[in-house]
């Protein structure tokens, strides 16, 4: 007696190759999407962060009764707080897409070893006077406040 394997026709995918299929395409298209939603360029991404960040430091500045503050520089925009020795940055640099330019009026320095943030948030809910510029690849914008007021951005 021959023991014989039943025969499988050479025709058609089996079903762990079509699951195989289906993993690593799924793998690729959240890749992609994940790619796609952060790659956003120039002013409009920097804009929306630092509008943020901006928002995050007032607010954290009235809650916690702490001075907060925001180092802008051709390089990025970074968090910080007033301790009294003088001020600490508490977050990384995050870098900008386009280009940004800040003109700023300083409210107070502090000890001399210690940079103070070009944008400052008081516990009263006030703060600097600044105008910040957001352009690269797309539309130029353009915010301001006069620390008193929220930041009013227009778009060129």
């Amino acid at each position: 007696m021959t023991d014989t394997l039943p025969r499988h026709d050479a025709r058609g995918f089996t079903l762990i190759e079509l699951l195989v299929v289906v993993a690593i395409l799924s793998v690729l298209a959240i890749g992609v999407g994940l790619g796609v939603t952060r790659t956003g360029t120039g002013a409009p991404s920097d804009l929306s962060r630092f509008q943020t960040m901006a928002e995050r430091a007032r607010s954290l500045a009235i809650t916690s009764r702490q001075s907060q503050g925001l180092w802008v520089d051709t390089s990025g925009l970074t968090a910080g707080r007033r301790r009294a020795d003088g001020w600490e940055k508490t977050g990384t640099a995050q870098a900008w897409r386009g280009e940004v330019r800040l003109a700023a009026t300083a409210l107070s320095g502090g000890p001399a070893e210690t940079e103070p943030p070009q944008i400052v948030f008081l516990a009263t809910g006030t703060g600097s006077a600044y105008e910040i510029v957001f352009s690269g690849t797309g539309p130029r914008t353009r915010c301001t406040t006069d620390g008193w007021t929220e930041l009013a951005c227009e778009t060129d």
